[in-house]
C-alpha cells in the first residue's frame, strides 16, 4: 500500500523505445533523433545513420549514432567518414545510386567494421535493379 508505481509515457518515450529497436537494424548502440542531435552535437561525436519513419508515425526523423564523447576516442578518421557518408547519403536521396556507392565504399575503407555504409551499398544495388517510386524522398520506413 505504501509503494508507488511510476511509468514514463508520451511521444518522446515512444520514439526512444522505437529507436532502441532500430539499433538492431543498423548494428548501432545508441541512436538519437535530430532534436537530440541538435542539443548534443557540440558535446559529443555523432554520425548520421539514416532518415527514417517508424511504425505509427508519418513524419520522418534523421537518426544519428552517438559514437564517442570526443574525437580522440574514435579509432578512425570520423571527420572523413562523416564527409564521405554525407556525400553518399545525398546522392542516395537524389536517386543517384551508382554515384552513391563509391562514397559508401570509402566509408567502409575508413572504418572496416562499419555496419551502416554496407546497408546503403545494398540498398543502392537493390534500387538500381528496382527503382523506388517517383515520389520517394530517401526515407526508410521501419515496420517493426
Amino acid at each position: 500500500a505504501e509503494r508507488l508505481n511510476y511509468t514514463a509515457v508520451g511521444d518522446t518515450i515512444n520514439m526512444a523505445s522505437r529507436f532502441e529497436s532500430v539499433n538492431k537494424i543498423y548494428g548501432t548502440s545508441i541512436l538519437v533523433s535530430d532534436v537530440v542531435y541538435q542539443v548534443i552535437k557540440n558535446h559529443f561525436v555523432l554520425r548520421l545513420v539514416d532518415c527514417v519513419t517508424v511504425r505509427g508515425r508519418k513524419d520522418s526523423n534523421y537518426i544519428y549514432e552517438l559514437v564517442a564523447e570526443n574525437k580522440e576516442e574514435v579509432p578512425y578518421d570520423i571527420d572523413q567518414y562523416c564527409d564521405s557518408f554525407l556525400k553518399g547519403f545525398t546522392k542516395y536521396t537524389e536517386k543517384k545510386f551508382i554515384s552513391a556507392i563509391p562514397f559508401f565504399q570509402e566509408c567502409v575503407s575508413i572504418f572496416p567494421d562499419d555496419t551502416v555504409a554496407p546497408i546503403f551499398i545494398k540498398r543502392c544495388q537493390a534500387f538500381m535493379q528496382t527503382p523506388p517510386h517517383h515520389d520517394w524522398l530517401g526515407v526508410f520506413k521501419i515496420e517493426d
